[in-house]
């Protein structure tokens, strides 16, 4: 511990530094585990939850779109949000995460869609100015191990 830490705040000091280890341990087991792919979804499940009288309504909003023609249950079970508004409002419903894999899922199709029309060389089909994310840049958090307000990092 260093000396410039006063008496009074050394053992608080320390117990933050062990929760922080603690935490640190519990963060890699987490990343470390395998996570099993969720099964397939059934549009046949979905159309049937929308006419429940419990249906959240955007799921009956979209039911309602599928009635009009405007989407089919199977583009909302493989996630195909441009299919109509409501589909994507319940995509964003459901949280962030689900609706920023869903805008991966598009960027990634769009691409391969340009990779096979021979629109574009491989590493292109992004827009100028900006560069596809890594997973690893996606997982990893800046690491401030080295750095603490009592040291001279910052």
């Amino acid at each position: 511990m260093p000396d410039y830490v006063p008496p009074h705040m050394r053992s608080a000091l320390n117990s933050f530094e062990s929760a922080l280890a603690d935490f640190r341990t519990q963060r890699i087991r987490v990343e470390q585990m395998e996570v099993p792919d969720t099964p397939a979804v059934d549009p046949e499940q979905l159309a049937e939850a929308a006419r429940r009288e419990d249906a959240p309504e955007k799921l009956k909003a979209v039911a309602r779109a599928v009635e009009e023609g405007r989407a089919t249950w199977t583009d909302v079970a493989m996630g195909r949000a441009e299919a109509a508004p409501e589909v994507r409002e319940l995509f964003a419903a459901s949280g962030p995460g689900i609706a920023r894999g869903m805008a991966e899922a598009e960027a990634e199709e769009a691409q391969a869609e340009e990779a096979r029309a021979g629109a574009a060389p491989a590493g292109e089909g992004a827009a100028r100015g900006t560069r596809p994310t890594t997973e690893a840049e996606d997982h990893d958090d800046e690491d401030f191990s080295e750095r603490s307000f009592l040291r001279n990092g910052w």
